[in-house]
């Protein structure tokens, strides 16, 4: 959740990413980012789209 504006009681929004954009998330968008944060811890989320070259080994 992200602040929609300045001060400190403004609005939070979930946001998610598309391309080079973040946008609020809505609709089912916004179903399935709930959906997967209540199953699914962050860091045991696969990214299926990644492959060995996007891993930095150290060297």
């Amino acid at each position: 959740m992200a602040p929609t504006g300045l001060g400190k009681d403004g609005q939070r929004q979930p946001f998610i990413r598309i391309g080079p954009k973040s946008l609020i998330a809505q609709g089912e968008n916004l179903r399935q980012l709930q959906g997967l944060a209540a199953r699914i811890p962050f860091d045991d989320r696969r990214n299926n789209q990644a492959s060995i070259d996007d891993l930095d080994l150290g060297g």
